[in-house]
């Protein structure tokens, strides 16, 4: 029995919004009023911005009683409301019916529990929901936990000014749709032959390997048809204990109709004149070619990398961009079991899709950002699925020689490990390194900012190791043990296709730099080709007969940037002299050294330490990245700095339009609008953003143009940060190189400066290893 002082709802009777929050907190309970914590001021905070006064709302809670220690699983019991609880929720009904307000807000997932029944935040935010006595419902984050993730607070922004709009009126005003589910062949042809202007499509997949299970269309936001391949049958096999349910899948069509409806969707998908529209289009495009030999022509938008354009920081599934921008509520809570279901999903995918681009068409043009998404990122994001799917070709004799070298190489380091600890210890064991560390050597423990337990991963070990020298060598071995497993796992050991080459998934929208990530495609193939180790493992990656492999680096790209953007015209005038290397040149200030006496380690530290300094960094941060004691990296940031005094101001610069308008656009277009909190933190993001995003967006470009323009039977097969591997004909790498000069050598014009020209360091050879430089 949990016992308090209620602490009763405020507001007027006849509010026509409330706010329902899970329990009050200490100074709720200290001054007898709901929400005036840091939680309340938050919530006012927000309220004020979407427009809100919190004056003309009723505010009150789950529970009007404070639990023990803020803890409210206490009024659970095995997993179940306690009576207290269930007597709270039906007194929560009766209030809220008596005030009977046209929306409520529920803040947090035990309000959205105990007026809808739902269990999950992540899920039904944004939605549009029925409460008690027919009562509409919005949920949306609580205050409590924007102040923890304050990245949600844009987010909770959002569904108030929805909320404050629903507010005029009590009716869910769900726009109508027409679904068609089990289509005859004759709707199924008749609406393939139609000619719409836009039309969205999506697939849904089943198996493994997967397979089309369904292909939909929508030509509206309130119409879709599904047109389904399969259709599952369950089987029931008698097993000890009684019936077990097996599946097996029947085709929808017979062979004649499938053939002629595959036509039909080949010839309407291909049509250039129809507009099309998907959600992560290289996903859909890759199955419709590779199983039913569709391509899709004239792609209009892609609604996943045109939100990115827009809002870098927000989210980005359909889930998601449905939550904000239409009001169809959440819908893929459906049992994927069903044919049904799983139809009536698609189509509700397509309308989502559908509406979504309608919005963001207006979202980008607002924001200035059309043209950088039609003329760079959707055909950078199409040429990186092309190369992600082509693959890297695979030296297999050579890559399983290299496997056994690593295996022979993980063994020794295994033993040596062993050594320096004084016993035996497995490096793939968090609980035998967490007794190594903090139990038997004594260490500091480390704990992770996501789980606030202790933890040993890559972080925790870095700081360790600039915290105690002394154990310098055990740390450079559970280290070198990591790297050389992930070396197995992730490369050597990888899948490849059928013929020999490592793919990757592309993914266009991973960072909010405009940098790439990549990763395994879905069906488990290949591997992150973004993080490669540099070196001779490269070797492995080969042209096929006939063929070399061009390497394409932009030189000294970052500090390039840096230098135009921050407007230090000592590095300007040195960069106009072709061999002018910035990196040795920081290493005589790290060093003391005359600039021919900089060894090739100086100059490896100094290039860290030179990113570091450049965006803000601490000489922690150096010491991280460049693996220097605390001492150098601090002398290093500091003789930087005075050497280069323009680049504090420019700091402020950043700092101050940030602070002033929240956004930073790159020469190129691409926007990122900051929503996070005005602090240290963020500020080093924003310094990083204008020369990392350049330097993307260079990259990008010049690789959807070569995807573009090389010559046959030539094509670019990676990208890895800044370089670019383009897989060209033997007697065509004159021409190739021409073209790769032409589309990544582009000037960048900055007032009262010479433009901005990052030069491309051009090699070939028959590996990504064994290059020759081409001058």
């Amino acid at each position: 029995m949990i016992s308090g002082f209620p602490i009763p709802p405020e507001g007027p009777l006849n509010a026509k919004i409330a706010f329902v929050g899970e329990a009050p907190g200490a100074q709720e309970e200290a001054q007898g009023r709901p929400f005036v914590g840091l939680s309340g001021m938050l919530l006012d905070s927000m309220l004020i911005e979407a427009g809100i006064s919190r004056r003309e709302c009723y505010i009150t809670n789950v529970s009007k009683i404070r639990p023990p220690r803020n803890n409210f699983r206490l009024f659970y019991l095995k997993g179940e409301p306690t009576p207290e609880l269930h007597q709270s929720i039906k007194d929560l009904h009766l209030e809220l019916i008596r005030v009977r307000p046209n929306i409520i807000v529920a803040l947090g997932g035990e309000a959205l529990k105990a007026l809808t029944g739902k269990t999950s935040i992540e899920h039904w935010r944004g939605s549009l929901l029925r409460g008690p006595g027919g009562i509409k419902v919005l949920a949306t984050y609580h205050p409590a936990y924007v102040s923890r993730v304050y990245e949600a607070r844009p987010i909770v922004d959002l569904d108030l000014q929805r909320a404050r709009k629903e507010s005029l009126f009590p009716e869910i005003k769900i726009p109508p749709h027409v679904f068609v589910v089990e289509p005859s062949f004759k709707q199924v042809i008749e609406f393939l032959n139609r000619r719409p202007k836009r039309l969205a499509f999506d697939i849904e997949t089943l198996g493994t390997p997967m397979h089309i299970r369904c292909l939909g269309f929508a030509d509206s936001s309130n119409f879709a048809i599904c047109i389904p391949f399969m259709r599952l049958r369950y089987q029931y096999k008698l097993k000890p204990g009684g019936l077990s349910p097996g599946m097996s899948v029947d085709h929808y069509w017979c062979e004649e109709e499938e053939g002629e409806i595959l036509r039909a969707c080949s010839d309407l998908l291909g049509d250039p004149k129809v507009e099309k529209i998907a959600q992560n289009f290289p996903f859909d495009a890759r199955y419709l070619e590779g199983e039913f030999g569709i391509r899709v022509e004239n792609l209009w938008m892609d609604t996943m990398v045109a939100h990115h354009v827009c809002y870098s920081e927000l989210p980005k599934s359909l889930d998601f961009l449905a939550s904000i921008y239409t009001r169809i509520p959440y819908y893929s809570d459906y049992e994927r079991a069903g044919d049904l279901s799983t139809w009536t999903y698609n189509c509700y995918d397509c309308i989502a899709t559908f509406e979504v681009a309608e919005k963001l068409e207006k979202e980008m043009s607002e924001l200035g950002v059309s043209n950088f998404y039609r003329d760079l990122a959707q055909p950078a994001m199409i040429a990186l699925a092309r190369a992600g799917n082509r693959g890297i070709l695979v030296d297999q004799v050579e890559r399983k020689k290299l496997e056994q070298e690593t295996e022979v190489e993980l063994e020794e380091v295994k033993k040596s490990l062993g050594r320096v600890a004084g016993f035996e210890v497995n490096p793939n064991s968090p609980k035998q390194v967490k007794e190594l560390l903090y139990g038997v050597l004594k260490l500091a423990p480390q704990f992770s900012r996501k789980t606030k337990k202790e933890t040993t991963d890559e972080a925790a070990i870095e700081k360790l190791r600039a915290k105690y020298p002394i154990h310098q060598e055990l740390f450079e071995l559970l280290i070198k043990y990591r790297e050389l497993t992930k070396l197995l796992g992730t490369f050597l050991r990888s899948s490849l296709n059928a013929h020999g080459r490592m793919e990757t998934s592309y993914n266009a929208t991973g960072t909010v730099t405009g940098r790439i990530s990549s990763s395994t495609t879905i069906e488990g193939l290949g591997g992150n080709m973004q993080q490669v180790p540099r070196g001779k493992f490269r070797r492995i990656y080969i042209a096929p007969p006939g063929k070399v492999l061009i390497k394409v680096d932009l030189s000294q790209a970052e500090i390039r940037a840096v230098a135009w953007f921050a407007r230090i015209k000592s590095l300007i005038e040195n960069f106009q002299d072709p061999n002018f290397d910035v990196h040795k040149w920081n290493a005589t200030l790290v060093y003391g050294v005359p600039l021919d006496k900089v060894t090739p380690e100086q100059r490896q530290q100094a290039k860290h330490c030179l990113h570091s300094a450049n965006y803000r960094g601490s000489p922690r941060t150096a010491v991280k990245h460049a693996k220097v004691p605390y001492q150098v990296a601090k002398v290093a940031l500091e003789r930087y700095k005075t050497a280069l005094p323009e680049l504090p101001l420019w700091w402020i610069e950043i700092e101050e339009e940030v602070r002033s308008i929240g956004q930073l656009r790159t020469p190129l277009g691409r926007l990122r609008i900051f929503f996070g909190r005005r602090d240290e933190s963020l500020f080093r993001s924003a310094t990083a953003q204008l020369p990392q995003s350049t330097v993307a967006d260079i990259i990008n470009r010049g690789f959807f143009m070569l995807d573009e323009k090389l010559p046959e039977d030539c094509f670019p097969l990676l990208q890895a940060h800044d370089e670019i591997v383009v897989e060209a004909l033997e007697e065509k790498v004159e021409e190739c190189v021409e073209l790769i000069r032409e589309c990544l050598e582009i000037p960048i014009e900055f007032p009262n400066l010479p433009p901005l020209l990052i030069p491309a360091d051009i090699s070939k050879g028959p590996n990504w290893w064994n290059q020759e430089k081409i001058k």
